[in-house]
């Protein structure tokens, strides 16, 4: 049996036993994993482990764990089954208080977790700035604050039709990444916002400032699939998963497992592996 880990639940700071908690909901790795020849998924970090399951901790309490429960219950419903269905084309309307809920608690877990980890090229004011974003992030989540929730600039931006990723469609399906940076000069605070990109869409949520090249994919509005301009400092962030990160992995993945998985492809699609004794 496997032991407890007792700790301070993140939400609602109890020190209570603290489950294996998902940082981006596993929702997003399921259809990852659906879609995938070899049923499984592997990270930019550890290219040549493949996974099942994305990254989880001891973050939050069973209590905490089913309240986000039901926010994400709700997004996959409501919004991502048929979403994901239709191939990521489909508008939905986004003006519900369930919806801002389970955007503002993916971009408080994921910038909650950089946070611990570290974010580099921040100054002190800014740290601290940080810090009072989160904890009213977390007092909103927790008190499921809807008031305050609304008051956040998020936005949520499907990729299916994206310019970006005209290059790289596959980018479109196979991927679950999370960033957050603070772009203009030090202390200027005149943005920054987590970036959460998961299979057709990007969620982005603004901890200081807005993005006006995105309104009309703000949390709140019609959001219809089409390609639009992405803002530069949104790009940088795209450009840090998609291009820098991929190239590391690349880099990083043996040729024994380049092996394996064209292996399981292939036996996964039927298809049989060239003999190369007889050449």
């Amino acid at each position: 049996m496997a032991s407890k880990h007792i700790g301070i639940c993140r939400l609602c700071k109890q020190e209570r036993e603290l489950k294996n908690s998902h940082i981006v909901p596993k929702l997003f790795f399921n259809l990852i994993k659906k879609n995938s020849p070899t049923g499984r998924f592997r990270t930019t970090d550890n290219p040549n482990t493949p996974y099942q399951d994305g990254k989880k901790l001891p973050f939050l309490c069973e209590d905490c764990e089913e309240r986000f429960s039901k926010y994400e219950t709700f997004f996959s419903n409501q919004i991502y089954q048929n979403f994901s269905d239709g191939y990521g084309v489909e508008k939905f309307e986004s003006n519900d208080d369930e919806i801002r809920y389970f955007a503002l608690s993916i971009a408080w877990r994921t910038l909650k977790y950089l946070m611990e980890k570290g974010i580099g090229n921040l100054s002190n004011e800014e740290y601290k700035q940080l810090d009072i974003v989160l904890e009213k992030w977390r007092n909103a989540l927790y008190q499921e604050d809807f008031k305050t929730i609304r008051a956040i600039k998020q936005y949520m931006i499907p990729t299916a039709f994206l310019h970006y990723f005209s290059g790289r469609p596959t980018r479109i399906i196979s991927n679950v990444c999370g960033d957050f940076k603070v772009y203009g000069k030090e202390n200027e605070f005149r943005a920054a916002y987590t970036t959460v990109q998961v299979p057709y869409l990007i969620f982005v949520s603004m901890a200081w400032g807005e993005e006006s090249l995105l309104h009309h994919y703000e949390i709140g509005e019609k959001i219809i699939p089409n390609d639009i301009e992405l803002p530069e400092t949104l790009v940088w962030q795209l450009d840090l998963f998609h291009k820098q990160k991929f190239e590391e992995a690349n880099q990083a993945m043996s040729d024994k497992q380049r092996q394996k998985i064209t292996q399981m492809v292939c036996k996964n699609l039927g298809i049989s592996l060239p003999d190369h004794k007889h050449k």
